[in-house]
């Protein structure tokens, strides 16, 4: 079996917010075609596929009766990524990496927080002064998005942080609130367990949620049966005039997310014979979606909405209305409360090994 991971690599440090997006996947046979090639990144489709064998001990298995890590790759004496496989699948953790975070930022010993970022937390319109060691903030930044591949509970809160990497300043609470989070979930992670092979995927858009330039923020995620495998959370590029406008913005990049889904799955000997379902919490979105009649006041939208129209009409997607306290992809876009975070992360499957 298989495990193949789509990350989006680090670049050079921009003025704009980078995209959170991590891709998962599983193949029940062998895929001979990505070995015995070395490491490399397909950057088609803005979607980079890491082809081959992981060196530098990235990648490492562990099971019940080797307490010693067996490497599936070059080892190392630094392993960032954990498989714990039992006999109901695998876990995906960064524990050692998260540790080693901690330490180097000097948050070995803090207070752990229970979410991520505080609820109701809004970016500061106030100027603060420059922070004084630029490079560590930088570090950090860079350090959180690489555990974010398994962690798709902090993406939204690790998206906030890095679009102040440019010119990070001496308010950086976010960054500690974030770091104390992580103090207190060190053993979270991914499992993976055997179950359906159906994609589903839930979209969502928080609209108008930066205070700085009042765009929107999209979340979507993919689950393959039990198994979260993908899921991605940015700012919009423009700003929506309405909520509805933010949604099926969110719900055009989950359609092309999930048609480049299931062609791989296809390539993976995973055909998918029904449609993919995308849960949507809004309405409008939906209708506008399913009415085959354009209207002049959704005609600033009319791409997005014939890319939409048309997947349906082919029979790769079908949207599926689910009420908001059931919208998964919320995790992705806005801040919550403690009750309603755990609820969330819990839907996401982000748990303990032994839970």
């Amino acid at each position: 079996m298989l495990i193949i991971s789509t990350i989006l690599p680090p670049t050079k440090v921009r003025t704009r917010s980078r995209p959170q997006m991590v891709t998962l996947f599983l193949s029940p046979t062998p895929v001979k075609d990505f070995f015995p090639y070395r490491t490399r990144l397909d950057s088609r489709d803005h979607r980079p596929l890491l082809h081959g064998q992981l060196h530098n001990g990235l990648y490492h298995i562990r099971t019940a009766s080797s307490p010693t890590p067996t490497a599936l790759t070059a080892s190392s004496s630094t392993s960032r990524h954990w498989h714990t496989r039992s006999n109901s699948g695998y876990f995906l953790s960064q524990e050692h990496y998260a540790t080693k975070l901690l330490n180097d930022a000097g948050y070995k010993d803090c207070k752990a927080a229970p979410t991520p970022i505080a609820p109701k937390s809004k970016q500061p319109v106030h100027i603060s002064p420059p922070f004084a060691d630029p490079s560590l903030y930088r570090r950090l930044a860079g350090s959180l998005q690489y555990l974010s591949i398994t962690r798709p509970d902090i993406a939204f809160a690790t998206n906030r942080v890095c679009q102040h990497i440019q010119s990070p300043t001496e308010d950086f609470k976010a960054l500690k609130r974030l770091l104390r989070y992580i103090k207190g979930t060190l053993s979270y992670g991914l499992p993976i367990t055997p179950g359906s092979l159906e994609l589903r995927s839930y979209s969502d858009a928080d609209w108008a949620s930066d205070s700085t330039d009042r765009k929107s923020v999209s979340g979507y995620c993919t689950f393959l049966g039990p198994n979260l495998i993908s899921w991605t959370m940015k700012k919009q590029a423009t700003v929506a005039k309405s909520s509805t406008e933010a949604v099926y913005r969110s719900l055009s990049a989950a359609a092309s997310d999930v048609v480049w889904l299931r062609r791989l799955a296809f390539e993976l000997q995973l055909p998918q014979h029904q449609p993919t379902t995308i849960h949507c919490d809004n309405t409008s979105a939906m209708a506008i979606a399913k009415n085959p009649v354009f209207h002049a006041r959704t005609k600033h939208i009319e791409i997005d909405y014939h890319f939409i129209r048309q997947q349906i009409g082919a029979g790769v997607i079908q949207l599926e209305y689910i009420p908001s306290q059931e919208q998964v992809a919320d995790i992705l876009t806005k801040p919550f409360s403690i009750t309603r975070f755990l609820e969330l992360r819990s839907k996401l499957t982000i748990r303990t090994p032994t839970a």
